[in-house]
């Protein structure tokens, strides 16, 4: 087994990612951060950490002895008894309990080895699970980077969608604040302008939950300062949600930066957007 790549997941579940929506009321606005994307695993218990609280057996996940097996050599990184599986006919795209995959299998026991063995083998990175999450999602929202970077490494691409909801894992790493694989993505050429079924973008997220860091970030790598989301919404929309006076100094000198360079740029202050429903 190959790095720490927890994923802080609670008893009998796999917590992989997040969505965000925006509800509102009549004072403005309550901002939700939707987690979704439960995963349970029959007999599968994992502590916060992302380590295995009980034992799970491949055969308990995936039924066919042969692919419980492809799935065990993976676990451990043995790259020798996978190749020679494959060549024997074991599917190396199997799904197990909730559509998950080998490489799945191979992450969540922390087997980098094991998930670049399968992807050398052809095991296929856009496979999505029941939430349509894949192994890049749940390689954004780890706590370890090692994941992502062996990924990205392996010219895996890094714009692979959620089928359910349109997210690249750059949303996935905005939401779960990890900072390195939100570097290494954009580093790696993800779009910063990719868009979800709701016409939100990572932009969009990242100026919602009030992060102006990457909302500088986003905007120096391309992203598009005026795109607006599917509910009518710019990044300013969101930045001037909050009053000035209940940011920090921080706070306040981080939207100073955002609106410098977006004056710079000629893009021009939305200062009444505070006062829209």
């Amino acid at each position: 087994m190959s790095g720490r790549m927890s994923a802080s997941r609670g008893s009998k579940s796999r917590l992989i990612g997040m969505g965000v929506r925006l509800l509102q009321d009549t004072f403005l606005y309550l901002g939700v951060i939707a987690i979704g994307m439960m995963v349970t695993l029959s007999a599968c218990a994992r502590n916060g950490d992302g380590t295995m609280a009980k034992k799970v057996t491949a055969i308990e996940v995936y039924g066919d002895p042969a692919v419980a097996q492809l799935a065990d050599a993976a676990a451990k990184g043995n790259k020798r008894v996978i190749q020679a599986l494959v060549r024997q006919g074991v599917d190396v795209n199997a799904r197990g309990d909730q559509n998950t995959s080998l490489l799945e299998w191979a992450f969540l026991h922390r087997s980098i080895d094991g998930m670049l063995a399968l992807l050398e083998a052809g095991a296929d990175p856009a496979m999505a699970d029941d939430d349509g999450e894949t192994i890049m999602h749940f390689a954004a929202w780890a706590e370890d980077p090692k994941a992502m970077e062996a990924l990205l490494a392996a010219a895996v691409s890094p714009d692979l969608r959620n089928p359910k909801n349109g997210q690249t894992p750059l949303f996935t790493a905005i939401m779960a604040d990890r900072e390195p694989q939100f570097r290494a993505l954009i580093a790696a050429g993800a779009d910063v302008n990719a868009e979800d079924l709701e016409g939100e973008r990572p932009i969009h997220q990242a100026a919602m939950i009030n992060n102006l860091e990457r909302v500088l970030v986003l905007l120096e790598a391309g992203a598009d300062p005026r795109a607006v989301t599917g509910r009518g919404t710019t990044i300013q929309t969101y930045m001037n949600r909050m009053q000035d006076s209940a940011r920090s100094q921080r706070g306040r000198e981080r939207k100073a930066r955002v609106e410098a360079w977006l004056v710079e740029q000629g893009v021009e202050l939305e200062r009444e957007t505070r006062d829209k429903p």
